[in-house]
């Protein structure tokens, strides 16, 4: 498709290197002919500013729409590459996320919930067109329901493939109306908007919370719709509480918990050596996890950063033993880690730290009890 496209040129809020670099990321010119990511953010951003103009947003939503505009392809800065002929951008959502947060921690202007609302449209914005185009299931948009705001990722991804120039424009834009006016009110109606599930999810029991997640992560999207309608009197039981640290090293996580939760009594993952056979660590931990639980302990869960799927299936043991579960998710700049590493008496590779932060992604808001952003 050879099209000369008009971009409209606005003064992106970015480090002038940055702007330089979408400047020089290429884009298949099938799905992208008015060039380089760079002049794709111009035209998502006109879009947004159009929208904006001609329908009511609060100020928090204008907010999370403009930074998401500007952030949400920065991922394609890093993972673009010349492959079977055409320019790809494979996971470039995801490795956006970190560079996206870099910048918005610089921003005090923007709140931590209005950040985790922007880079969750970072992370998830391909969603209307992917997963259209793979016709997935309402199943499939009720359990991803529980985890981000689907109006949201709609009404942005409207802006993305808007500000587009593609062969099949007529079909993407479809597959956009689709999921607005069709995918987000059916799931609405099933499950109420995300605001009202997530006060759903906060205002019930601990057990009932547990059917809740059991409900998500064993893709129950039935059993789901049934238990989010199901009123059960909320009892305040004297149980085990075990938190669980989450971020990269060098965000101060153990000089939280010291200061917090001086009583509590500590396992720190560092101790085991996870260069074993993954299988042979996991059941130590759980062992000294069940020992501690069992004796009613108060814990916190701290040391090494987990990977995703180890630190879910401590997680999901830690529920299983009756255990209140509360996430720590320590949300830190790669330049805030790269002075505490400095001054730290054992500092560690850069690229490990940098491979660290590149991984930091925040749960499912239903994966622990409750989740805090420290």
């Amino acid at each position: 498709m050879s099209k000369l496209v008009s971009v409209p040129k606005r003064t992106l809020p970015l480090p002038e290197l940055l702007v330089q670099r979408l400047k020089d990321t290429p884009q298949n010119p099938r799905y992208h002919a008015e060039g380089s990511v760079y002049n794709h953010t111009q035209l998502v951003l006109d879009q947004y500013f159009q929208y904006a103009e001609n329908h009511s947003l609060t100020q928090s939503e204008k907010l999370i729409f403009y930074w998401a505009a500007v952030l949400h392809d920065l991922g394609k800065i890093e993972v673009t590459r010349w492959e079977w002929g055409r320019w790809r951008a494979s996971g470039h959502e995801e490795a956006g996320v970190s560079i996206a947060r870099d910048i918005l921690m610089g921003r005090p202007e923007v709140s931590a919930t209005e950040r985790k609302a922007i880079l969750e449209l970072v992370r998830w914005h391909h969603i209307p067109l992917r997963w259209g185009l793979q016709q997935r299931s309402l199943e499939d948009y009720l359990l991803l329901g529980t985890q981000v705001d689907l109006r949201m990722i709609g009404l942005f991804g409207s802006f993305d493939l808007k500000g587009r120039e593609c062969e099949d424009k007529a079909h993407v834009l479809e597959l956009s109306r689709q999921f607005i006016e069709k995918i987000v009110p059916e799931v609405k109606a099933v499950l109420g908007s995300y605001k009202q599930l997530q006060n759903r999810y906060q205002s019930v029991g601990i057990r009932q919370k547990d059917a809740l997640w059991a409900a998500v992560s064993n893709r129950e999207p039935e059993l789901l719709a049934y238990l989010i309608k199901v009123k059960v009197e909320k009892v305040d039981e004297k149980i085990p509480h075990c938190v669980m640290t989450i971020g990269t090293p060098r965000a101060g996580k153990s000089h939280y918990i010291a200061e917090k939760y001086p009583h509590y009594n500590r396992i720190d993952t560092s101790a085991f050596d996870f260069k074993s056979p993954p299988s042979d660590v996991l059941l130590r931990l759980k062992r000294d996890l069940s020992l501690q639980l069992k004796g009613q302990a108060c814990l916190v869960l701290d040391g090494t950063h987990l990977d995703e799927n180890l630190r879910q299936n401590l997680a999901e043991h830690i529920r299983q033993q009756g255990a209140r579960l509360h996430y720590l998710f320590f949300e830190r700049s790669l330049s805030q880690m790269k002075v505490q590493n400095r001054i730290s008496t054992n500092p560690m590779e850069e690229s490990k730290l940098l491979a660290a932060h590149k991984q930091l992604h925040l749960p499912h808001p239903w994966e622990a009890h409750s989740i805090q952003i420290v």
